[in-house]
């Protein structure tokens, strides 16, 4: 297994990286965004999962935006969590805005 946070690969079924000590229970996405794989990243966060006012939308719009690299989605993602009243993940992604 690979750990999403600093890459090292990691033996057996260990349940925390032996480099870093993070949790090696990540989702794929996160991986590919760690690893920089826009080619995982467009087969995982397909523009028909941006379903507009749903739970999801924001995740996806804020993944695909870091992915391409587009601002505009980035801030979309940051207005959709402010309005569904999630503070942290609103603070998260404005990090992503340069």
């Amino acid at each position: 297994m690979v750990c999403a946070k600093c890459g090292a690969e990691s033996v057996g079924g260990a349940r925390f990286c032996g480099e870093c000590g993070a949790p090696l229970a990540r989702p794929k996405l996160a991986l590919a965004l760690v690893r920089n794989d826009l080619a995982e990243l467009r087969r995982l966060v397909n523009p028909e999962y941006i379903r507009p006012r749903t739970f999801v939308e924001p995740f996806a719009l804020r993944a695909l935006g870091a992915a391409r690299e587009d601002q505009t989605l980035v801030k979309q993602a940051a207005a959709r969590f402010e309005a569904m009243g999630l503070a942290w993940h609103t603070k998260q992604t404005q990090k992503l805005l340069i």
